[in-house]
């Protein structure tokens, strides 16, 4: 099973645009932390909204995602398939062809950024902040 990140695995229903935490997966980083950061079990639990309960070796952080409806058919169709990369906000569901990557974020998710139909995606360019 690759743990290489895969953009169709973590797009949701919405269109967003946005590459904050909580938005979609800034890929430089995902890719980064996916060959220098270990993984740790985790355990996924909806709270309400937007907001999730992300609980790994021993510790819980409440974490917050853009699209709470993609995250909730991985927890229904896997409960047991999470991993937390270790020192980020950064989860991981276990598909059948690899990982989705959730880019969670520790406080509330603001609006999500749409564009226009047709446009091109923009390049994230800012460093992902790392967790204590």
């Amino acid at each position: 099973m690759s743990s290489e990140p895969r953009i169709d695995q973590s797009a949701g229903g919405i269109d967003c645009h946005s590459y904050y935490s909580g938005h979609n997966t800034f890929w430089m980083a995902a890719m980064k932390y996916g060959r220098e950061k270990p993984f740790a079990p985790a355990k996924v639990v909806h709270v309400e909204g937007q907001q999730f309960t992300v609980t790994s070796m021993g510790r819980a952080w409440t974490l917050y995602f853009h699209d709470p409806e993609i995250v909730k058919v991985f927890i229904a169709r896997r409960p047991d398939g999470f991993k937390h990369v270790l020192g980020t906000s950064y989860v991981t569901g276990e598909t059948a062809h690899g990982r989705a990557w959730f880019n969670m974020s520790k406080e509330p998710v603001g609006e999500c950024d749409p564009t226009l139909p047709g446009t091109q995606k923009p390049y994230p360019n800012r460093r992902v902040v790392e967790n204590d």
